[in-house]
């Protein structure tokens, strides 16, 4: 029943027009910010009530991956609407982190005079640091939800979000979607 409920809302919410993906100003230091948790907001429900639930081994498992494959899906969608809809190079002059910048914009790398960015691209460790910060984007936003136990979220933890975020690359990466 449940996975009935977040294909539904994901079905919703990616197709209405409420759906505004989280727009990037050139100040912006980084994507993973309050704007995109908003945004991924039903995943984040699911993951604070899964936090703040009674224990129960299976279902906590099963819980967060539900909350992780919202949130994950999501940030997908975001990934891919920035890359097709903002021309290639239009990173050059923001504030983002570089690897942020080629996640985003992929197909600067094809632009002339971007050799470098282009091998970096190609080189890939980008992903690496995606991966930390988008760890620290949920261990973040948790250790604000839950102050009082906020020391429970450890580096266990944050190797779990960032095998997370691994497998959404990779599960991505095989779809052939071309969002990395």
């Amino acid at each position: 029943m449940k996975a009935v409920v977040i294909f539904y809302y994901l079905q919703c919410h990616l197709n209405s027009s409420d759906s505004r993906f989280p727009s990037i100003s050139l100040n912006k230091k980084n994507v993973f910010d309050h704007s995109l948790q908003y945004f991924c907001r039903f995943g984040f429900r699911l993951l604070f009530d899964m936090v703040a639930a009674p224990k129960n081994v299976v279902e906590e498992r099963d819980n967060r991956k539900d909350a992780f494959a919202v949130i994950l899906t999501l940030l997908l969608k975001f990934a891919r609407n920035i890359q097709t809809s903002m021309p290639a190079g239009w990173s050059r002059d923001y504030s983002l982190p570089m690897s942020q910048k080629l996640w985003l914009d992929p197909n600067r790398a094809e632009l002339e005079d971007e050799e470098n960015f282009k091998h970096q691209y190609e080189q890939g460790d980008w992903l690496g640091e995606l991966e930390l910060d988008f760890a620290s984007w949920i261990q973040k936003a948790l250790k604000k939800k839950f102050k009082n136990i906020e020391t429970q979220f450890s580096d266990v933890e944050y190797r779990e979000w960032c095998r997370e975020f691994h497998a959404a690359v990779k599960a991505s990466q095989r779809r052939k979607e071309g969002i990395f």
